[in-house]
């Protein structure tokens, strides 16, 4: 690999216990379809990045994610435990830095990626907050810092503060394709009616 080998790591749970939130909208066979949908989105968007190396899928089932694309398996039980495993996954490959990503960011572009990955590797660390401020989105650090993830509530804050214990640089990135992502029925016509969002449109936002 390069000198700046980067992996990405994705995290997606078992596909029916993904979006329950949204099961009264679009029921058990819609929120498993969109979350198969945003998975496949965000793995497309990965691939695209000239400099990213490897994508990894850190999953407790393969499902539909193509052959060619590598799946560590976790339990699925916590989010954090799953980027450890990705960690480790992607320090076996021989990884420099690590782009940790959620599954559900429908309107990611590959110019997104390639900007927080350069801002990550300019500062130390990077972060995408949540359209909120308050979650994280998205983290590029250097894959053999100690670096202990804390996704969940605050996690943004929390991040930064993880990040100055180790002395790492900070850098907030911020675009509609690192903070939108689908959780709950809210979100969804807000995020519609935004440039690039048509794909998504022929969703069924009704409920069963």
């Amino acid at each position: 690999m390069a000198d700046h080998a980067c992996v990405a790591i994705i995290a997606v749970n078992e596909r029916v216990r993904c979006k329950t939130r949204l099961n009264g909208l679009l029921g058990p066979a819609g929120r498993i379809d969109l979350a198969r949908r945003m998975l496949a989105a965000v793995i497309e968007v990965a691939r695209a990045v000239p400099f990213l190396d490897a994508v990894l899928v850190v999953s407790p089932e393969r499902d539909q994610v193509p052959a060619e694309v590598s799946v560590v398996h976790d339990a699925g039980d916590d989010l954090n435990s799953a980027m450890d495993a990705g960690r480790r996954a992607a320090l076996a490959r021989g990884a420099r830095e690590l782009l940790l990503l959620p599954a559900d960011l429908p309107l990611l572009r590959p110019a997104d990626l390639a900007r927080f990955v350069l801002a990550g590797r300019r500062s130390g660390m990077a972060i995408a907050p949540d359209r909120h401020g308050s979650g994280t989105n998205g983290l590029v650090l250097p894959a053999t810092a100690p670096f202990t993830f804390l996704f969940g509530e605050d996690s943004c804050l929390r991040h930064e503060a993880e990040a100055r214990r180790l002395g790492l640089g900070i850098r907030q990135v911020r675009s509609p394709g690192l903070q939108l992502d689908f959780d709950t029925d809210e979100d969804m016509p807000g995020i519609l009616a935004l440039p690039g969002a048509r794909g998504w449109s022929a969703l069924a936002f009704t409920a069963p």
